[in-house]
């Protein structure tokens, strides 16, 4: 679903792939990579990749696994931090459905709209129930604003 060097569809995820891949030597020496790790406050973290604004990012925690964002830019003091999974493979499977939403051609205006998002909510929330426990977190904020119509799938 997610590759490195290739930007997921929908903007929610975008990866630079000569920021995530470690340090290697090969047999082209021109060709090293290094990873790109930090001290967040829950722990240290390697960079995943660039939220659609270029602004937020995405970094795993190396210790839990867990999927954090940095919001606001690297040289500003007030950077905010907040879980968005619990692991990657979570945000994989939330990523999944996001996915099928965006894409599915499917409008408001469709008699089965409404249980199709609460279909879709409720997906999401058993990809990684650990996340939508908090009402404020990344994944709990997108699929409210799904619920309240405020996102919708893209025309197809």
């Amino acid at each position: 679903m997610l590759r490195n060097g290739h930007r997921a569809r929908h903007g929610m995820f975008r990866t630079d792939r000569h920021e995530i891949s470690a340090t290697a030597k090969s047999k082209y020496p021109h060709h090293r990579r290094k990873l790109n790790v930090r001290d967040l406050p829950p722990g240290r973290a390697a960079f995943l990749g660039a939220f659609e604004d270029g602004v937020n990012t995405y970094w795993l925690l190396v210790d839990s696994g867990e999927v954090w964002m940095v919001r606001g830019y690297a040289d500003d003091e007030d950077q905010r931090y907040g879980l968005v999974n619990s692991s990657i493979a979570g945000l994989q499977n939330v990523l999944a459905v996001w996915e099928a939403f965006a894409c599915s051609g499917k409008s408001d205006a469709d008699d089965d709209y409404e249980d199709y998002v609460e279909d879709m909510s409720e997906r999401a929330r058993q990809c990684d129930q650990r996340v939508f426990e908090d009402e404020d977190s990344w994944w709990s904020r997108v699929f409210e604003e799904v619920e309240l119509g405020v996102l919708v799938p893209e025309e197809v």
